[in-house]
């Protein structure tokens, strides 16, 4: 599941050295050949209908699983269907 940075248009990424770095979509600058450029000029940030797509999912209720940054899992009990022929 996405977690709520996320699904603000916040990515979050471990440099080499380890440290967590986040980018908020809408005003970062590092981006461009010289890693100081805004990585969206026009300051929309992330996609309207994707920032309401990604609303509609639950919020996590594990904090393991998936990258732990920008993912984390989701444990429910959902039932199988039994079909008897």
């Amino acid at each position: 599941m996405p977690t709520d940075s996320f699904k603000a248009g916040i990515l979050r990424f471990r440099d080499a050295a380890g440290n967590i770095n986040s980018y908020d979509l809408k005003t970062s600058r590092a981006c461009g050949s010289t890693g100081d450029q805004l990585c969206d000029p026009r300051g929309i940030g992330q996609s309207p209908s994707s920032r309401a797509q990604l609303a509609l999912m639950p919020a996590s209720n594990l904090n393991s699983g998936g990258d732990g940054l920008n993912t984390l899992s989701y444990l429910a009990n959902i039932p199988t269907p039994v079909q008897d022929r």
